[in-house]
């Protein structure tokens, strides 16, 4: 059976620990694949680790709009859809 999330994408950012890295498996767990961001690569790693092959980390300091930038055209590039599909994508 699949699960209620399957074919849904999602963006956690502090997706490396606590009540983000939490809803990170969870989403996982129903079917739906994940991108999380944290500020620090070695704790990212742990928890795309964690997550499995559902999941990409990408590196991110969310306060900082420039790194924002660069973080949606990453997964623009990785989901390859125009950016009006992939803000689709990107809600449940």
């Amino acid at each position: 059976m699949a699960g209620k999330l399957e074919g849904k994408i999602a963006l956690i950012t502090g997706g490396n620990s606590g009540t983000g890295l939490a809803t990170a498996k969870r989403f996982v767990q129903e079917g739906g694949f994940v991108y999380v961001t944290a500020r620090r690569q070695a704790e990212l790693d742990e928890a795309v680790k964690a997550l499995g092959p559902q999941s990409r980390g990408i590196k991110t300091d969310a306060s900082k709009l420039d790194e924002l930038d660069v973080l949606f055209a990453q997964i623009k590039r990785s989901i390859g859809m125009n950016w009006t599909n992939v803000s689709k994508a990107l809600s449940i």
